[in-house]
């Protein structure tokens, strides 16, 4: 578990865990919405367009468009945040962008420990980096 005073927090490495004020959105996501969230969030906050979030994490869709199952998604995901929804925003037409400012997400506290190289930085990495990223999520 992350200790973290702030009020997002995304784990991304073992099963996928998102949390705002230490209550969990588990009840409040789909595997759809896990799947934005943590797409959104592997872009450290830049934009992406829904064209590629579509493509790529909902490329096999065959019910409806995949623009409309990030539509709906993008939907449900603000939902879930609450009082975070301001994170999610679409800075230009056709783009996402998830906020991560003064949030704790694992795999970004990962990256810097192999960023900073130290041993230490390192072996908190290797702490971090325990389970596998993404365990068992699929669209």
């Amino acid at each position: 578990m992350i200790e973290s005073s702030s009020t997002l927090e995304l784990m991304l490495f073992g099963t996928f865990e998102a949390r705002v004020d230490g209550i969990s959105l588990q009840p409040l996501l789909n595997a759809k919405g896990r799947l934005l969230l943590a797409f959104l969030a592997m872009h450290s906050g830049r934009p992406v367009a829904i064209q590629v979030i579509a493509e790529t994490i909902f490329p096999d869709s065959q019910a409806e468009s995949p623009r409309e199952i990030v539509k709906k998604a993008v939907q449900e995901v603000r939902r879930a945040l609450g009082r975070e929804a301001y994170r999610l925003s679409s800075p230009a037409p056709r783009m996402l962008a998830l906020d991560l400012e003064g949030a704790t997400i694992d795999w970004q506290i990962f990256h810097a420990a192999l960023k900073n190289g130290s041993p230490e930085a390192l072996q908190h990495a290797v702490a971090v980096h325990s389970r596998p990223f993404l365990e068992s999520e699929s669209a």
